[in-house]
This record gives structure tokens, sequence and C-alpha cells, in this order.
């Protein structure tokens, strides 16, 4: 990983020096469904691990930021810093016998929230198919340091319901993670300084949420990235 982080630095910094580079920054929102695959399980059996893993379902995050492009004709770098909100819950179903039960609910779900500060990093490879109209292939590393915890549970009445969030101690959460990400996106130009961008992009995060390793979660999400870029009129 390190040695593609560098590689990624590398072509970012021959971009930028050529003579053809352009630079633009604006602001991107990612809403997207994030979920956790079960790692880190060697003391459960197969059949812990397939319940577990059947009653953990996909939950809306959301990601939003600033970013910094520098691209030639067919070549582009991007620098991003983000708010992240990810996590994932299980499914809504009954309520145990042995857990509590306020008000007699008729079901639950809890909800696990996680807050991070991201630092994305990614390269593009563009194809014009018109004056106004790019498309592009993205892959990149990001990194993220964790801020936040809770656990939202959710109780069900009939056709209300009502919520409990509880707070995380984050000595309990892994820090520092790092992570892939890909899409396919396409440029629209407007004029010769303002752009949108829309992507659908893919997120992997390679260590686990947790420090306990006898069982972790590692993240993922899959969204539609929107962006509004300002690009510079003039190359360098």
């Amino acid at each position: 990983m390190r040695e593609t982080i560098l590689l990624f630095v590398g072509l970012c910094l021959a971009t930028a020096a050529s003579g053809q580079s352009r630079f633009g920054y604006g602001i991107s929102v990612f809403p997207n469904y994030s979920n956790a695959r079960l790692i880190a399980f060697d003391n459960l059996s197969e059949e812990q691990v397939i319940r577990i893993t059947n009653n953990e379902t996909w939950k809306f995050s959301y990601t939003g930021g600033v970013f910094a492009n520098w691209r030639s004709e067919k070549l582009g770098f991007q620098l991003g810093l983000n708010y992240m909100n990810s996590g994932y819950q299980t499914i809504r179903d009954s309520i145990p016998f042995d857990q509590p039960n306020p008000n007699n609910a008729d079901d639950w779900r809890m909800i696990y929230q996680s807050t991070y500060i991201e630092l994305p990093m990614d390269i593009q490879f563009y194809q014009e198919v018109s004056d106004t109209d790019e498309f592009f292939f993205m892959f990149g590393a990001t990194a993220s340091y964790n801020i936040n915890n809770k656990i939202e549970t959710v109780y069900y009445f009939g056709d209300s319901q009502s919520s409990e969030i509880e707070s995380q101690d984050n000595n309990n959460y892994n820090g520092f993670n790092l992570g892939f990400q890909s899409a396919l996106g396409w440029e629209k130009s407007f004029s010769e300084q303002y752009a949108m961008v829309v992507q659908p992009t893919f997120q992997y995060w390679f260590r686990g949420m947790l420090k306990d390793n006898s069982l972790n979660r590692s993240l993922f999400s899959l969204g539609l990235r929107v962006a509004f870029k300002i690009k510079q009129q003039s190359d360098y």
C-alpha cells in the first residue's frame, strides 16, 4: 500500500508539472449505502457467522468535502478532504426475551455509525466524447481517521418508533485506516470555467473498525458521487 501511494504521488507531480496540465477545485457530495464485512471470526462456528451476516445489512451513509484536481488531456490526479459518515445496521427483527424492551416494543434494529476525516487520492483516465462531455475511469487510495462512534437502537411500536443513542469509547476503535476506491464517471462542462462530475463509486476499507481481533468488521460502500468543479481557464 505504501508503494501504491508513492506511485499516486509521483503521477500527481508528473501531471501537475506537465506543460499542458490544468488545475481545478470544487466541492463534492457522496450519498451512499455502506455495509460491513465480517472478519477475524476464528472463535465462531460457521452457523454463527451465517447468522450474524444474515442479521446485518446496508445503511444510508454520506460523505462530503472539498478537492483539488490536476489534469492533462488524458490523465488526472485528485486530492480531497472529506467528512465521512459510515457504518452498518441490523435488520428489523423481534426483540429477544433476554434483552431490555422499553414500553413493550414490537421490533428493534441497531444502527452502528462511525464518522471519519477522509483524505482520498485518485487517478483519472479521461476519454473525450464531445467538446463538453468526457467519460473517465478512476481508481485510488484513501486514508481516514476515526473521530466519533455511536450505536443507535431503534424501537418499533406498530407504525411509530423511538430511538436511543449511545456514544462509544473511541479507544476501542482503530484510528487510522486505508482503503481502495474505484469509479466510472462523466464530466459535463457548462463553460470553460464550470463543470459537474457524476460518478458511481465503490469504496472498500482494508482494516477492521475495531481493535478487537476476535470479532471485527471492515466497511465498504457503494453510491453516487456528485461534484461541482471550478476549472482554471488557461494552461500553465
